[in-house]
């Protein structure tokens, strides 16, 4: 992993391997399906596909927040089908150092799922820790609902 996108959901960042991101899109008009679980925000009709729009937040077991004007949509690339996900704001890309050093494994705090955090980065004073998600889980397990 060297290049990952930074995102805010609530107050915290987390980051996602940029290999993954396929695109990154402003919210739209998205669709509810009915019966979907909770975390499924909808369908967007993106380029003339439906897009399955994941509201990030209430996957991980986090509060939703509200969407408004920076909120964005990422979507991933996944072999089998493309995944938009819901979050705050995109705040950029950073570059990673090889595995060691200040990167150790970290739960996602007040998360239902901990088993999406791959690791975290420790910010310095005045910059926030960092959860880099496991991009491969986050689409497997979304996946698995078959949409």
């Amino acid at each position: 992993m060297n290049k990952i996108l930074l995102f805010a959901l609530n107050d915290a960042t987390f980051g996602i391997e940029l290999t993954y991101v396929k695109e990154i899109i402003e919210t739209g008009n998205i669709r509810p399906v009915p019966l979907a679980p909770s975390f499924v925000s909808g369908l967007l009709n993106h380029r003339g596909s439906f897009l399955t729009i994941i509201h990030l937040a209430l996957l991980l077991g986090l509060s939703p927040g509200k969407v408004d004007q920076d909120s964005r949509i990422i979507i991933l690339d996944d072999k089998e089908m493309d995944i938009g996900i819901l979050v705050k704001k995109v705040m950029g890309t950073k570059t990673l150092d090889s595995p060691g050093g200040e990167e150790e494994p970290r739960t996602i705090a007040n998360g239902d799922n901990p088993e999406f955090s791959k690791m975290a980065l420790k910010g310095a004073e005045g910059i926030p820790d960092i959860t880099i998600l496991d991009s491969e889980r986050l689409l497997r397990s979304v996946l698995e609902y078959n949409f």
